[in-house]
């Protein structure tokens, strides 16, 4: 029988400040940062900013 632990948006906001006080802030943005990434289909920053400048320059001519 498997076993299912409710958390509601209190326990996850209480676990959440207990992460950053033992100083895992910087790994859960990182994974939050891959993650959506992944989710949304986001590019490299320096790879989206070069996209950006090509359409620009596109655009101007």
């Amino acid at each position: 029988m498997s076993s299912y632990e409710i958390i509601t948006v209190p326990i996850l906001i209480e676990r959440f400040e207990q992460a950053v006080a033992k100083g895992y802030l910087s790994n859960i943005l990182s994974e939050i940062i891959k993650q959506s990434r992944l989710e949304f289909n986001y590019e490299d920053e320096e790879e989206s900013l070069e996209m950006e400048l090509l359409d620009v320059s596109l655009e101007d001519e």
